[in-house]
């Protein structure tokens, strides 16, 4: 029996956001009438939080948000 894999998500490296978007190619559905995400891309991602480009680190599920009034840095180069 295969032992199932723990939920991850995906954070801001510099921040730990979960507000995350990632760069993607979109195939339109003609069915269903809508864009359909066809891949995602390891580089090119975008943090909401920072406002700005990020590296996507994978986290579990059940790890905490950071706190509005956390002090992380959020400007400067992504690391």
């Amino acid at each position: 029996m295969c032992e199932a894999k723990a939920k991850e998500k995906p954070v801001c490296r510099r921040c730990k956001s979960s507000d995350v978007m990632a760069d993607a190619y979109a195939e339109w559905n003609v069915e269903a009438q809508r864009w359909e995400v066809a891949n995602t891309f390891d580089k090119g991602a975008f943090c909401n939080r920072c406002d700005g480009e990020t590296t996507l680190d994978w986290v579990p599920v059940d790890t905490p948000e950071p706190d509005d009034d956390d002090e992380t840095e959020t400007e400067g180069e992504v690391p």
